[in-house]
């Protein structure tokens, strides 16, 4: 059984809503080891490779044998020597597969995830096509590109891979574009450190963070609610929980309040971080 308590949804959001989207895309920069990766890999090999790329990528992140942080290294070390020696879309996806072959984070279902990736080439061939040649569409007509994606993989609702590739892809445009929003209405993916960023605020009530994790649509409605309240949109809310949502569960409850701190000072100062610390972590992840 899961609740959202709609009271503890007003205070995060009460919270966040100290914070300008621009500091929020900031800390993505200064904060987020993906979008350091994916954007390095964007200005080494050229946006719209590295966008296909850490989409298609994106569409196999689950079960991952090693941290989030260490799969996308992984990726960026080895699709910065792969990326560029392919032009074209085939090329591309020929790389990407041969790197969940030689990436170990990918060793748990490989099989499973080579497959999604070709199933997403094959059917959604179209879109990416287009965000090889120009990667602004991502940012112009994101519904569009998840649309395609979606249909591809023969998904009735965006699941949280889908709605990731989205945004790691958007860390590739990044460069390119500037600091332009992500907007688009869809569900936060909710992975292991979402989930903990849910039960640790206590904006929603569950026994455990993997049954979140399991039955995401409790917590996708919340943090939903604290996006349009806060005025950060829900992929860009997605970055400050992704990084500071895995405290509650590896740390002590303080030395977790320590850690997010700390974290969010960097980049909206000591006041405003430890008031959004305090809403974010009240409790440990289990």
């Amino acid at each position: 059984m899961q609740l959202v308590d709609n009271a503890r949804v007003e205070s995060v959001a009460r919270a966040l809503s100290t914070i300008s989207v621009d500091e929020v895309l900031a800390f993505e920069e200064a904060s987020d080891p993906q979008y350091t990766l994916v954007s390095s890999l964007s200005r080494e090999v050229g946006a719209g490779r590295a966008a296909v790329a850490a989409m298609l990528v994106g569409l196999a992140s689950y079960r991952l044998a090693m941290r989030g942080e260490e799969w996308w290294e992984c990726f960026y070390r080895e699709m910065r020597a792969r990326l560029g020696r392919v032009e074209d879309l085939a090329g591309i996806a020929g790389e990407v597969l041969g790197f969940l072959d030689s990436c170990q984070g990918s060793v748990v279902g490989r099989e499973g995830k080579k497959k999604r990736v070709s199933r997403a080439v094959s059917g959604a061939r179209a879109v990416l096509q287009a965000l090889l040649g120009d990667p602004g569409i991502l940012v112009e007509r994101p519904r569009e590109v998840l649309e395609q994606l979606r249909a591809a993989l023969g998904e009735r609702e965006y699941r949280k891979t889908v709605v990731f590739s989205l945004k790691i892809a958007y860390y590739a445009v990044r460069p390119l574009v500037g600091r332009k929003l992500l907007k688009v209405d869809i569900p936060i993916p909710v992975d292991a450190r979402v989930a903990c960023a849910s039960i640790s605020s206590e904006i929603v009530r569950a026994r455990s963070y993997g049954d979140v994790v399991r039955e995401p649509k409790h917590a996708q409605r919340a943090w939903g609610a604290v996006s349009k309240l806060s005025g950060i949109p829900v992929l860009h809310l997605d970055s400050i929980l992704w990084v500071t949502g895995w405290a509650p569960r590896d740390l002590e409850l303080e030395e977790a309040r320590i850690a997010v701190e700390r974290s969010l000072s960097s980049v909206f100062g000591w006041s405003r971080a430890r008031l959004i610390t305090r809403e974010l972590v009240r409790r440990r992840c289990a």
